[in-house]
């Protein structure tokens, strides 16, 4: 009997969105993150193009009478706990079951929706249709956990909880005490404030006041829902309720100053190495790679060996890939890269949009659905699915190796890196802020720009940013943190990992490195992020002997 565990409904239940693994987001365009070297370097095109209008197969069948038969479900819950009769065991197992189903049903049009509202902006039809999906499934799960107390004291907790560990257990108990209407009220008032933000056209001249006013108030409900969890502060509960985060706040600072220690040094000497390079002779191998131009058939023709010398699986799971995928419908198209789960159907989806369609971004999400493919679920852990994207860009890195000169590989690893690590930097950046933010309760819309520029300072990554971003780093966190709060450091602390894994294919074997990636990718949906990169023999990034490794690679 599959049961919702109570990892998958604190995800469902505070973020719907969060299914949706905004694994790109980041990268708000290729070029927004590179050089300024790279920028005019990769200012012409070579005869990629965008791919539009690939939709994949998926067979719905959904009913709108889910949505009625998920609340007679769950009213008959409610009465089979109030006779609270034996006799009627089998017949309330029974009524879960289908609730859930009803649940995932629901999820997953809506899921669906999300997609046809991001080929199509202005379908305002399917935006208001997962609007409202949205908040029928908070409502609905919402509902669910408050039973989880009553079921426990009834005579149906002994079936019920029967395969449940006792952590599990408990944690339902303490979620069933905390999604109270109120909490639920809060939720939806601080995921409008959300909503409208994903509205605002990024060109127009008022949305970086627009943002920061809807950020103020995303703080302020995110502040509500910590003080009823009886958490310390927003990233506390975040980190934990959010996130599954399994390290502690001191790891957190310990990863700060690794990365103001080591990575900021290590971006000096990879500028100095592309400053020594031939930028010119690297211009079509750097812009295969990095730039967002890439048609679907270069992707397949550049992957599918790729897979192959992966083995078996995972061509199995390349061809997967192939037919669930998503692109653009025009140019209007949300810029976005995305891979989500349907439940339902048993199978990871994913889309590009414009500016979304390099071979790094492909392999990116490819990471995703590979991870959902092989572990046939979601996955709980944000940490461990960016370890497990990122890990895949890193291998497919060191397998194109032998297609390049020593020389010329070595400048386009350089420049790849510089690009990660100007990553790594605001991702990490973007994490302080937060905390910052949100230990500092006078701090408000109009002061959010110059704390983002003096986090930057504390962490000693301003110098570095502002060379390549200009007066552009000040506003950076408004396209970052706005919908997508205390995310940006699951996509920091995955990098170090993949970069270690990588580390393993050039330095011991290929081999060796592709085992230790699928390890990776074959979990339980409430697999942690630091004890499965343990079980695949890496470190997590809270070691200085790691950060050590990485920098005296890279700095031969």
């Amino acid at each position: 009997m599959k049961h919702i565990l109570p990892q998958n409904l604190k995800r469902i239940l505070l973020r719907f969105t969060a299914l949706l693994l905004c694994c790109t987001m980041l990268l708000l365009s290729s070029c927004t993150l590179l050089t300024q070297t790279l920028i005019p370097l990769l200012s012409g095109r070579d005869g990629y193009y965008t791919e539009y209008g690939i939709s994949a197969s998926i067979e719905e069948e959904y009913d709108e009478e889910y949505e009625t038969l998920a609340g007679e479900r769950l009213s008959q819950l409610k009465n089979y706990l109030k006779k609270n009769d034996s006799a009627d065991c089998e017949a309330f197992l029974q009524c879960y079951i289908d609730f859930e189903q009803y649940i995932y049903s629901i999820m997953n049009h809506g899921t669906l929706l999300y997609v046809a509202f991001c080929k199509d902006p202005n379908n305002q039809e399917s935006f208001e249709e997962y609007d409202r999906l949205n908040k029928l499934s908070v409502d609905l799960v919402a509902e669910i956990n408050q039973l989880y107390d009553d079921i426990y004291g009834s005579v149906f907790s002994s079936a019920f909880y029967e395969n449940w560990s006792q952590e599990d257990i408990d944690d339902a108990l303490r979620q069933s005490a905390l999604y109270t209407d109120e909490f639920v009220e809060i939720t939806n008032e601080r995921d409008e404030y959300v909503l409208l933000y994903q509205q605002l056209n990024q060109d127009d001249r008022s949305f970086m006041m627009q943002s920061a006013e809807y950020y103020e108030q995303i703080v302020s409900q995110n502040r509500k829902l910590a003080q009823l969890a009886g958490a310390d502060s927003y990233p506390i509960y975040a980190d934990d309720e959010v996130y599954g985060r399994d390290y502690s706040q001191e790891d957190v600072e310990r990863f700060y100053v690794y990365v103001e220690e080591y990575m900021m040094p290590l971006c000096d000497v990879l500028s100095q190495k592309i400053s020594s390079s031939n930028v010119l002779t690297l211009q079509a191998e750097i812009s295969r790679l990095l730039e967002y131009d890439c048609s679907f058939s270069l992707m397949n023709e550049r992957l599918e060996p790729y897979t192959a010398v992966l083995g078996s699986d995972f061509e199995n799971a390349f061809s997967s890939f192939k037919e669930h995928v998503y692109t653009a419908e025009s140019t209007t198209s949300s810029r976005v890269a995305f891979t989500a789960y349907l439940e339902t159907q048993s199978t990871p989806i994913c889309y590009f949009g414009p500016d979304y369609q390099s071979i790094s971004t492909y392999v990116h999400e490819l990471g995703h659905f590979n991870a959902y493919y092989f572990s046939k679920q979601s996955i709980s852990s944000i940490d461990l699915c960016e370890t497990q994207s990122q890990s895949n860009e890193w291998l497919y890195l060191a397998y194109i190796e032998d297609q390049y000169k020593a020389s010329t590989y070595d400048a386009l690893t350089s420049y790849y890196l510089l690009n990660q690590l100007i990553t790594l930097s605001l991702a990490t950046c973007c994490d302080y802020f937060e905390r910052q933010v949100y230990a500092t309760p006078s701090c408000g819309a109009e002061d959010y720009d110059e704390l983002f520029i003096e986090c930057t300072k504390e962490l000693g990554a301003y110098d570095f940013l502002y060379e390549y971003l200009g007066n552009d780093l000040k506003g950076y966190w408004h396209y970052a943190v706005v919908a997508n709060s205390m995310y940006y450091l699951s996509y920091a602390v995955s990098l170090i990992p993949a970069m270690e894994l990588y580390l393993i294919a050039r330095e011991q074997s290929f081999t060796e490195a592709t085992a230790r990636y699928l390890s990776l990718c074959t979990v339980e949906e409430s697999a942690s992020f630091k004890e499965t990169v343990q079980h695949a023999q890496l470190t997590p990034p809270f070691s200085k002997e790691v950060f050590e490794k990485i920098c005296q690679h890279f700095s031969k």
